[in-house]
Order: structure tokens, then C-alpha cells, then sequence
């Protein structure tokens, strides 16, 4: 039984749900699927001037997950999505207007870094180029997984922004990795309500104050054998008193 946490909790306080809208594992070029995103004049002219990325490219990647959520523009539906190009060997930011999926404009993410340039953004989205190709966590049997190897890992890059008095605090974003064993987990469909990987989150956002916005919770299998790419939209209130990491008796 799925268990949401929608109600008060004595560790995690209160957690309430958004969006619950999980992507498409996989993009396929030349799938025939409608084009989502439209370009402006400039838009495209940036495509074709800095990238070898074809319209369909841009818009199945940030579509399907394969794209990082960097941040916001104020007061704005305006997302800069940052892309790796396999061609280019470069990353892009792609500024899309999510109100109506236009394209504004596309920049070269390292000669337009933001004011906090975290490079691991850029890990991230190197990544996901090799792990859109491996099976889905589904394919792997996690809960099967997790009956033989329980001390197994997940590896979850989670992209968060913080709220501010029950008002957006729209900045650049966040992100920490979290790494529960296969054993603490229960609810691997919707791993961000899962107990143990909340316990395990908490511990990594200590020192944020208010509540915060999991915006992407990107989930493989040890060292990527399985994975999956997800958007909750899932408000997280963090404790203000964290529980020491109970010891792992699990890979003993």
C-alpha cells in the first residue's frame, strides 16, 4: 500500500503535494511526436548559430527530463533549462517561457554562468545523456532488488528551490545528492515521498529555514545501471530538529 504524505509527521512536518507528474523515461528523435516548444526569431537564430541541436532536440530533452532546471526568472514562467550537446561537447541553457513553451534565446552555459555557478549542474546534465539509455528503475525490479541486495544504492540528484512565507523566493536553484540504500526505501514509484529518502534529504538541508520545492529528482541504481528522471513539484517542510543518521547495519 502507497502511503502519501499529506498529513502532519513528528520527523518531517508537513509535506504537501503540488504536481505529481512523473516524465517519460525516453526521448526518441524522429518519433513523429507533436513539437512542443515554438521559437521566437531570435530563439532560433541561437539554436542554429551556437548549437548543432535541432528544434525536435531541444524540445524532447527538456520535455522528457533530459534537461536541468537551473532557475526562474522573477515574477516569471520563464525556466532556464540547462542541455549538454553530445555534438558540441558543451553545455546550453535554454530559455523557455513555460507559459507558452517559447523559446526566447540560447546561451553557451560557461560564458553565461550564473552569479552561484555550481558545476555540478553541468555533471548532471552530462550525464543524463548516457543515462536516458539505460533501462528504467521499473525494468529493474527494485523491490525485487531489494529483497537480495538491500545494501545496494540509489543515487538521487535532487534539484530544489526554497520558498519563503508560503511565497515563491524565485532564484537560482539547488541541488544535493542523496544516497539511500535499496533497504531504507519503500515506495520506489514516487521515491520523493518516501520516508527513508526524506529522513536522508533533511540531513542534507539543514541549514535552509523554509520550505523548498523538489523540482527534480533525478534516480539511478549504483552507478547508473537503472534510471529514471522525475518532476514532482513536491513541497518539502524540513524539520526544524534533525534525527542523527541512524547507523546502517545494512551493508555489514
Amino acid at each position: 500500500m502507497i502511503i502519501k504524505f499529506t498529513q502532519h509527521f513528528s520527523f518531517f512536518g508537513q509535506v504537501r503535494e503540488t504536481i505529481d507528474k512523473p516524465i517519460k523515461k525516453l526521448y526518441v528523435a524522429g518519433s513523429m511526436e507533436p513539437l512542443k516548444s515554438s521559437f521566437t526569431i531570435h530563439g532560433r537564430a541561437r539554436l542554429q548559430e551556437r548549437t548543432a541541436f535541432e528544434d525536435i532536440d531541444v524540445d524532447g530533452l527538456i520535455s522528457d527530463g533530459l534537461a536541468v532546471n537551473v532557475g526562474r526568472e522573477v515574477e516569471t514562467q520563464v525556466v532556464h533549462w540547462l542541455l549538454w550537446s553530445e555534438a558540441d561537447q558543451k553545455s546550453f541553457v535554454v530559455v523557455r517561457d513555460e507559459g507558452n513553451s517559447e523559446v526566447l534565446t540560447i546561451m553557451e552555459y560557461r560564458k553565461n554562468p550564473p552569479p552561484r555557478f555550481n558545476p555540478h549542474f553541468e555533471g548532471i546534465a552530462k550525464g543524463l545523456v548516457f543515462w536516458k539509455r539505460q533501462p528504467s528503475l521499473a525494468e529493474a525490479n527494485l523491490p525485487l532488488l531489494k529483497i537480495h541486495h538491500p545494501n545496494f544504492r540509489l543515487v538521487c540528484d535532487v534539484v530544489f528551490r526554497t520558498l519563503s512565507s508560503g511565497r515563491e523566493k524565485i532564484s537560482l536553484n539547488f541541488i544535493r545528492k542523496v544516497r539511500p540504500f535499496l533497504g531504507e526505501i519503500s515506495n520506489f514509484g514516487k521515491i520523493w515521498q518516501d520516508k527513508g529518502f526524506l529522513e536522508r534529504l533533511a540531513r542534507k538541508l539543514r541549514k535552509f529555514k523554509s520550505p523548498v520545492v523538489l523540482e527534480q529528482v533525478f534516480v539511478r541504481l549504483n552507478k547508473g545501471e537503472a534510471f529514471n528522471a522525475f518532476a514532482p513539484g513536491f513541497i518539502f517542510e524540513i524539520p526544524r530538529e534533525i534525527e542523527p543518521p541512524v547507523p546502517n547495519l545494512l551493508a555489514s
